[in-house]
């Protein structure tokens, strides 16, 4: 639509087309005039006016033939047509119509009703444009999209879902793209995989390889690990690329760990067949140069340099059950994990000897299972007044609450590890989906005690966390959890906490704001936590 609209009036009268000029423009409408049919063709490709006032009875070419010309030709805009004319017979209000015209009026017409049908038209003609833009843009979005699940697609061949998403999106680097970049790099290889795959039979080896990968697989994801490459039995898992990461080394070196306890009963079981298995790993930590390796039609992302090379010939190195590291690397992760010394190697392609160390287990720690995983951890704020007030009411609200609470979180992708009394313990494998599913538990718990005096109100308060949990037969524990229940204490009724590890681990991908409280200092634990409060 023109602003103000424009109308064509066609009329081989010139006294009619001052009559209605005056008329029109009285009302604010641009007023564009023609004698003929031909003209009136040539007005509307050239102009494209929003409505056409059209007579019939016209010299050269009459109006029912100008309406039908406009209406065959697909490459003009749609424009509302309304015949003006002096012929009233029945037959010609059906030869119009039929032509494709959208309102009939015959003269002499009255000037109120003839402004009335133009506004008219003219809301026909502005409702048209916005459905055409909106078919518009709703086909450009959903290319769009499709484009975006395409890539996504093939970008979770090599990165974690959640690194793909954001690749996707433009929070992170193009992983095509060359670049310099600090990384750890891990490189796993299966003892005893060549010897096993000369003897068995090739449906075994792919059956073991598909095993072995799925369980590799979930680890490295869940660390939010880029898969470099799979070679048979190797791979290569790179660290701060190309999203980065501030513990790159102590996250492959815990990666490293958590393999090799979940490739444990996986290897019992190739025993159990007569398959002696068993996995080896070395880390490295330097520059390497990333970017699409490969040739037109087959580009892959990749990473080459001395650390590559470093962590592979480390992992060649290694018996089976190691981990082993360069000493450079010990700074880095020195004070997280007890180390054995090697001694010095003679690595193939390195002038120098290496120092080489095999990593143990977490400092301090035993050997349970360990993971990097995002925890949500929420009470009722003023609990115990609650109860003390109506005891049954609040137990039966609070029942039907965490029945609510229990299914956002399963939901979101999460699992309840446990209940205590008023309090809710559960865990995720991305700080996205637990930060989304704290506030989507806030929005729902809001809704529910809006209709509630507020001394009545049950209301929760959240704290969120990304860091590191021990599992042990079903529960979680261990700083991460500590950290996440310290949190959910800094919270308000209705509100969520969240550590700064959540806060990068997030960025930009909600539409939420956080709010910096600054370094807290949190009972029980150790070091400072930088804490946001996020508000929707």
């Amino acid at each position: 639509m023109h602003s103000p609209p424009s109308i064509l009036v066609v009329d081989d009268v010139s006294a009619n087309l001052d009559i209605l000029r005056a008329r029109l423009s009285a009302h604010g409408y641009e007023v564009l005039t023609a004698e003929n049919g031909r003209q009136a063709l040539a007005a509307v490709r050239e102009q494209s006016p929003d409505l056409v006032l059209l007579d019939i009875m016209m010299p050269e070419m009459d109006g029912i033939e100008v309406c039908r010309q406009l209406r065959a030709d697909s490459s003009l805009p749609f424009v509302p047509i309304v015949f003006l004319t002096a012929k009233s017979d029945s037959k010609d209000v059906v030869a119009a119509l039929e032509a494709g015209g959208d309102e009939y009026l015959t003269k002499p017409v009255d000037p109120a009703a003839l402004v009335a049908r133009v506004k008219s038209m003219l809301r026909i003609k502005q409702l048209h444009d916005t459905v055409q833009e909106q078919n518009r843009t709703l086909e450009e979005r959903v290319a769009s999209q499709v484009a975006a699940l395409e890539r996504l697609g093939r970008l979770k061949r090599f990165f974690s879902p959640q690194v793909a998403q954001m690749i996707v999106e433009g929070e992170a680097e193009d992983p095509l793209k060359s670049r310099r970049r600090e990384v750890a790099v891990v490189f796993l290889d299966l003892h005893g995989f060549t010897g096993f795959a000369e003897t068995a039979e090739p449906e075994e080896v792919m059956s073991v390889l598909r095993e072995y990968h799925g369980e590799m697989g979930r680890v490295i994801l869940s660390h939010e690990g880029t898969i470099e490459r799979f070679a048979g039995d190797g791979m290569m898992v790179c660290f701060n690329d190309p999203v980065p990461v501030p513990d790159a080394p102590a996250r492959a070196v815990r990666m490293a760990l958590n393999l090799h306890a979940r490739l444990t009963p996986l290897a019992q079981t190739w025993r159990r067949r007569g398959y002696e298995l068993q996995l080896s790993a070395g880390i490295a930590h330097g520059y390497a140069t990333i970017g699409a390796v490969g040739f037109e039609g087959r580009l892959d992302y990749g990473a080459i340099g001395t650390v590559t090379n470093l962590a592979a010939h480390l992992c060649r190195e290694a018996q089976p059950g190691q981990t082993l590291i360069p000493q450079r690397m010990l700074p880095a992760i020195e004070e997280l994990f007890e180390v054995e010394a090697i001694g010095e190697l003679k690595l193939k392609g390195f002038h120098n000897t290496i120092h080489a160390y095999n990593v143990l287990r977490d400092a301090g720690r035993d050997n349970l299972p360990r993971k990097l995983a995002a925890v949500l951890y929420a009470d009722v704020a003023g609990y115990s007044k609650l109860t003390s007030d109506d005891e049954d009411i609040t137990h039966r609200r609070l029942r039907n609450y965490l029945g609510m609470l229990s299914d956002n979180v399963e939901r979101h992708g999460g699992r309840i590890n446990h209940f205590a009394g008023d309090a809710v313990l559960a865990r995720f494998d991305s700080a996205l989906d637990a930060l989304k599913c704290a506030t989507s538990i806030q929005t729902d718990l809001a809704e529910r005690n809006g209709k509630l005096p507020q001394e009545r109100r049950v209301e929760f308060r959240i704290g969120v966390n990304l860091g590191d949990v021990i599992e042990d037969r079903g529960d979680v524990y261990g700083d991460g959890v500590n950290v996440a229940a310290r949190l959910e204490t800094l919270a308000g009724a209705g509100e969520v906490c969240v550590s700064e590890s959540v806060r990068t681990a997030v960025g930009n991908r909600l539409p939420v704001i956080f709010e910096d409280l600054g370094e807290q200092s949190l009972k029980n634990i150790p070091q400072p936590v930088r804490a946001y409060k996020v508000r929707a």
